[in-house]
């Protein structure tokens, strides 16, 4: 059965994420440290600070979680430590309040080679061009270096410690350098001129003007 990508709106829907989390990140591949409060080994959850306000997509299959990926934008105020981690600390306001992180790409073990990893990429980068992100960031285990840099990433910091997961790899991408995606060959560049042919002004939705 083809999975199907939601945004995750409910809380339901949030803690069958957190439990696959769990199943995935604590009981198969054993790369969380166990810092409490995020880890909940009597619920069988792996929780995440980012999510009350983090885009959080989802693909399900048959009522149940078999891929995640999570982002969350620096204007929303709950990055401080990935400002820290990241070394962002002298960047612009401008460039922080355009900034976003990625985080929890988790693909069940049936669905590691169909392809979901990018589909669920590509609903996070639609997100990220319609509400003005200009740069994401993220870290990521060495198994999904190459997967980054298809897409466009490039090194940030290189190989990092992440005090919950321990050693990752910090990278970077712009969503607006076209010239990056076509050097690259990103599949995302399809994206990004899509984008630009629904929306030719350059108009841009900022989450905080109301």
């Amino acid at each position: 059965m083809k999975p199907h990508i939601e945004l995750v709106t409910d809380e339901i829907s949030a803690r069958a994420c957190r439990r696959f989390w769990y199943d995935v990140y604590v009981l198969e591949m054993g790369r969380h440290r166990g810092t409490e409060p995020l880890v909940d080994h009597s619920k069988g959850e792996l929780s995440d600070p980012l999510q009350p306000k983090a885009d959080l997509f989802a693909a399900w299959v048959g009522g149940e979680v078999v891929g995640t990926l999570q982002s969350a934008y620096a204007r929303h105020g709950q990055l401080a430590k990935y400002i820290e981690l990241y070394n962002l600390v002298d960047q612009s306001s401008e460039h922080i309040h355009t900034a976003s992180i990625t985080n929890k790409l988790m693909v069940a073990k049936p669905y590691r080679a169909t392809g979901l990893a990018f589909h669920l990429g590509v609903e996070t980068y639609k997100k990220g061009l319609r509400d003005g992100i200009q740069t994401n960031y993220i870290d990521c285990n060495d198994y999904l270096v190459d997967f980054y840099r298809r897409l466009g990433y490039r090194e940030h910091l290189g190989w990092i410690d992440h005090k919950d997961y321990g050693r990752v790899y910090s990278m970077v991408f712009s969503l607006h350098d076209e010239a990056n995606l076509r050097r690259t060959r990103s599949p995302l560049l399809r994206v990004f001129t899509a984008f630009n042919q629904t929306n030719p002004t350059g108009e841009i939705k900022d989450e905080q003007v109301a």
